[in-house]
């Protein structure tokens, strides 16, 4: 698809990224509209139209993609339920589903291994009977009773998300003087 100049670019999401955006956009002949929930965002200062409504408001995103050519997204966090909907009013790059891939890391990094792309090692923790697994996979050894004990007891007590910080950010790396 080639968006040529003098066509209307609509952005969902108006913080510094899409005045960035905008500023880009403009010097290259596209006219910008940005779709964001606050009013007075950077990127609605320096754009050709800013329609300050709820991501989740369909009535408004359908409205707002019949003023543009082509619809993107400034950053990650835009529900992707809408989106699918407003498809059928004007294209939306990336596709709806690759935001929603990326809003979620686990989805995001099997992906990355399903197609073959080059990723760091990970290990999917949802319980803390996963726990040995994932040590194994980031520490690349096998966890004694003792650490298991530890490790389970700090995951309980604070979550797993803060144990894979520990773990990661270990002393289990080799320092040269």
């Amino acid at each position: 698809m080639i968006i040529h100049p003098g066509k209307t670019i609509g952005v969902l999401g108006g913080g510094q990224l899409g005045r960035m955006f905008a500023h880009a956009a403009e010097r290259l002949g596209f006219r910008v509209h940005i779709y964001e929930p606050e009013a007075n965002g950077p990127a609605g200062e320096v754009s050709a139209m800013e329609v300050n409504r709820p991501y989740t408001d369909l009535v408004a995103l359908k409205a707002f993609a019949h003023t543009v050519d082509v619809l993107t997204y400034e950053f990650e966090n835009i529900p992707t339920e809408p989106l699918g909907e407003i498809g059928h009013h004007a294209q939306l790059r990336p596709h709806w589903s690759v935001l929603e891939t990326c809003q979620n890391r686990m989805r995001e990094k099997n992906w990355l291994r399903k197609h073959a792309f080059p990723h760091v090692p990970f290990a999917e923790v949802e319980a803390v009977d996963d726990l040995a697994a994932a040590i194994r996979r980031i520490l690349l050894r096998e966890p004694t009773e003792e650490e298991l004990r530890e490790f389970s007891a700090y995951a309980q007590k604070n979550g797993l998300a803060a144990l894979c910080r520990v773990l990661i950010n270990s002393n289990e790396f080799l320092f040269v003087n």
